[in-house]
């Protein structure tokens, strides 16, 4: 279906490769064995190997591939057959460019392909590498050969260590359903968010030079911008036999000697007229660059098994069925960080696509494909804050991150406010109002990729009775919040307006409730506000205290999380639009077993998968929507003899 011969990334060598490409090798801790398991290389139990999956074996060497869902998945095949030619994708367990074991992990990502008919492959015809994908025909339904059809495939890229000065690494793996005879494929790399729509069977976003991006030099031969590249392979039957590497450039740049890496002859356009191509290159140096053999057979396939054409599930690949490979990109002379000069952080293209061909000619029928898919997408970053405003006195407010990633740096600024301690990297005090920012880097030396922003407002005419709240505390039981809060000074107190919030920056009125007056001095209060409703991860409350005297105070604002005491089974999506994650919250007040179908517009089922649920909290991550069409998918949860439907809006 489509070959996805991962991280071949860029193998940029044009001659047949023999020897130096048959023996097993770790190569910044990362195992190429043509083996998935972690702690386990050539064979035998290697303590501290990283690898893709992990099959239990003991050791300190972790796994890449997020495997949330796996028995789900499986078991799902028995349940809806249906779900047996469907496409799933699962990236890396870590946050993207985080340091693990003092390595940079920049992301991964594992791809089920399609089985059987689908619509993204080919039409017969003459659609070529070099072209402009403007004029790529696909069909709407149409098989391939066994020789063109991927089963599996795998991404990472990773450091030898956490800065740019340590080598950048590409390991890629892929399983093909024909072992017998050659196999051809492209793994192209654009810099622009290329799209393949579905709803007109055709490619949107590609580059401006004839549908791809240029590599621009200056005189001297150093890159100023970089560019789209391809790597072509084959396999026969035993090995991997040859593998080129192209970069699209101007046809006339190729008078210029790059810096970086060396022309090796070859270029191709739309035409033989063609002011742009694709062209090869080696290295400068002649030194190894890439490692990579073929499985023995009744190689583990990982925890999501594998699915042949036929529909059959199998948990082992047969002998040189699954492939891998590892590329030093540094060595290859397209590391960003010395192409470019770039942060350690910055990523070598942002789409992916795969390709298979017809026979070895670059310029051969395209077969098959997948994608496009993105890969290390920029984190995002989100704020919460305890006390958004300050009433009638100035008082203390503490900013947090949501969720944040340990090894990421987060910068904090203000204009107008004053911070009085920034002592932890992921939370600030501040004694004044003002506009707070935090910037997110996801290391030391790299570019900010995401800011968010809180703003501390002053309010004069509140804040008289702020000193006489002595405690406000809520606990859940059976979908109500019981709030209970002293007031010294009660006779002072007109009433109290509780306020509730999901988020805990905006907050809306939940209920008044009006003190006795026949009492003077310390009072002790309570409200009951029930939540049945709400389907949120948590639930904020604060107090509007307003005096006789017309004025009014906050409360501190305090958090309620609705896992816990929630009396019935409830979902929620976060977030929602989606553009690249979305995740799946599913509390329950026992544990139960659990179906979630998410089907398109049309009613075709996108992505299936059984579970079981526990006690309370339980979260699921959805990602890898890159080849979904933009638009309203119904999710539904089925939790025993209850359903749930959520509409979930995808804006990628």
């Amino acid at each position: 279906m489509k070959q996805f011969i991962q991280l071949l990334f860029m193998i940029f060598f044009t001659v047949r490769l023999t020897a130096q490409i048959s023996l097993p090798q770790v190569q910044a801790n990362f195992g190429i064995e043509a083996d998935l398991r972690t702690n386990f290389f050539n064979g035998s139990l290697l303590n501290g190997n990283d690898d893709w999956f992990s099959a239990g074996d003991p050791g300190t060497g972790i796994f890449v591939i997020d495997t949330t869902g796996a028995a789900g998945i499986v078991n799902g095949y028995g349940i809806n057959p249906a779900t047996l030619n469907y496409s799933f994708i699962r990236n890396m367990k870590y946050p993207s460019s985080s340091v693990i074991n003092n390595r940079l992990l920049m992301d991964a990502v594992f791809v089920r392909d399609f089985h059987g008919d689908d619509s993204t492959v080919f039409a017969a015809g003459s659609n070529k590498n070099a072209q402009n994908p403007n004029v790529w025909s696909t069909p709407i339904a149409q098989s391939v050969p066994a020789k063109n059809e991927i089963l599996d495939v795998f991404m990472h890229v990773r450091r030898e260590g956490p800065t740019g000065a340590d080598a950048l690494w590409m390991f890629g793996g892929i399983s093909i359903e024909n072992t017998k005879g050659n196999r051809y494929f492209d793994f192209e790399m654009f810099q622009t968010d290329i799209f393949y729509d579905r709803s007109i069977l055709g490619f949107t976003g590609y580059g401006p030079d004839a549908g791809h991006s240029t590599w621009i030099f200056d005189s001297a031969g150093n890159v100023i911008k970089s560019g789209d590249i391809i790597l072509t392979a084959e396999y026969s039957s035993a090995a991997l036999t040859f593998i080129e590497a192209r970069i699209w450039v101007n046809k006339n740049d190729l008078n210029i000697a790059p810096a970086n890496f060396n022309w090796s002859g070859q270029f191709d356009g739309a035409n033989a007229g063609a002011k742009f191509g694709y062209a090869s290159i080696v290295p400068i140096v002649g030194k190894v660059f890439y490692s990579g053999l073929q499985s023995a057979s009744n190689t583990w396939g990982g925890p999501f098994k594998i699915v042949l054409a036929g529909n059959s599930v199998v948990a082992n690949y047969t002998a040189g069925q699954f492939m891998e490979i590892a590329v030093n990109l540094t060595k290859l002379g397209l590391d960003p960080v010395l192409v470019l000069g770039g942060s350690t952080c910055d990523r070598p293209f942002q789409k992916v696509l795969v390709k298979t061909r017809a026979s070895t000619s670059f310029t051969a029928e395209l077969k098959d494909f997948v994608g496009p898919f993105d890969f290390a997408v920029a984190p995002k970053v989100k704020l919460f804050t305890d006390v958004p405003i300050f009433c009638g006195v100035k008082s203390v407010s503490n900013l947090k991150v949501v969720a944040p990633v340990a090894s990421y740096v987060y910068d904090w600024s203000t204009t107008d406010g004053h911070i009085l301690d920034s002592s932890i990297n992921t939370s600030i005090f501040v004694d004044e109002p003002g506009t707070y920012v935090v910037s997110l880097k996801q290391l030391t030396g790299c570019k900010i990729i995401a800011r968010d922003t809180v703003v501390i407002t002053f309010n004069p005419f509140c804040g008289v009775l702020a000193n006489r709240l002595l405690k406000f505390s809520g606990n859940l039981v059976n979908d109500k919040v019981n709030l209970t809060w002293q007031m010294e000074q009660n006779e002072k107190v007109a009433f109290y307006q509780v306020e509730r919030s999901i988020d805990g920056v905006h907050f809306y009125p939940a209920g008044k409730i009006y003190p006795d007056k026949n009492k003077a001095g310390l009072q002790l209060l309570s409200d009951v506000d029930a939540v049945e409703e709400v389907h949120n991860l948590f639930i904020y409350y604060r107090l509007k205290i307003f005096s006789t005297q017309k004025v009014f105070s906050y409360s501190l604002t305090i958090k309620i999380d609705l896992a816990n005491g929630a009396a019935r089974s409830f979902i929620f999506l976060t977030p929602n639009p989606v553009t690249d994650v979305m995740v799946l919250n599913v509390f329950l007040p026992l544990t139960k077993k659990i179906q979630v179908i998410i089907y398109s517009g049309v009613g075709r089922t996108m992505r299936m998968f059984n579970a079981t649920g526990k006690l309370g909290k339980n979260t699921y991550t959805f990602a890898n929507f890159e080849t979904w069409q933009r638009g309203i998918y119904t999710i539904k949860v089925f939790i025993e003899n209850e359903v749930f439907v959520k509409k979930m809006l995808l804006v990628k």
